[in-house]
C-alpha cells in the first residue's frame, strides 16, 4: 500500500531529525 510506504518515509524523516528515539 502506498499510504503505509508514505508513513514509513515520514517515520524515517522524523528519526533523522531526532524527534523520536
Amino acid at each position: 500500500q502506498q499510504a503505509r510506504q508514505r508513513i514509513k518515509a515520514l517515520e524515517d524523516a522524523i528519526r533523522t531529525h531526532g524527534l523520536i528515539n
